[in-house]
């Protein structure tokens, strides 16, 4: 019961915000900028300056030009030393885990995962079963079933645990949830 009202209520919000979409992807980029305007990559990229944009276009357009899309490859220097421990590169906290990709490389690349994140992620689950509940309103109330990588991956130099993001988000999820 406790967790159909949650997925609802997270369900409703996100569809209130895709009414002003525009406004709502500013406002949480806005937020991410403040976070991390202390890292290296933020000062790289003035994200102090680029919050005090009101425009949410020049905000987004700004952003664009400043941080680039970049591949892993051209990342790596930086994603290296965030799993050596010097998180102030790219995260505004202290990483809590990292997440292993099994790419197309054959070797595993290590995402830092924070606080920050993680509860996005979970923000994330909120809205998809609010969405499935609203959409296939049987299923309330029903058992999940999660198929899940191992979270279990050992650990960085730094010791920080590390394994499969999918086993990291299912034992993060409020027990109401898991146990459903």
């Amino acid at each position: 019961m406790l967790a159909s009202w949650l997925f609802n209520w997270s369900y409703r919000r996100f569809v209130a915000a895709c009414e002003t979409p525009l406004k709502a992807q500013a406002s949480q980029l806005r937020r991410i900028l403040r976070q991390a305007a202390g890292t290296d990559i933020g000062r790289r990229g003035d994200f102090a300056g680029l919050c005090g944009l009101a425009d949410p276009v020049a905000l987004i357009r700004a952003y664009q030009e400043q941080v680039p899309i970049r591949s892993y490859w051209e990342m790596r220097a930086d994603l290296d030393a965030v799993y050596a421990g010097e998180w102030q590169r790219l995260c505004p906290s202290r990483p809590i885990f990292f997440a292993m990709t099994a790419g197309s490389t054959g070797q595993f690349k290590c995402i830092p995962v924070t606080k920050q994140y993680r509860r996005e992620v979970g923000r994330g689950s909120l809205i998809f079963n609010g969405a499935l509940e609203a959409n296939y309103p049987a299923l309330r109330g029903l058992k999940c079933q999660f198929l899940v990588g191992s979270a279990e991956g050992g650990v960085t130099p730094a010791g920080a645990p590390q394994g499969f993001v999918s086993g990291f988000s299912y034992k993060n999820l409020p027990c109401f949830v898991r146990d459903r």
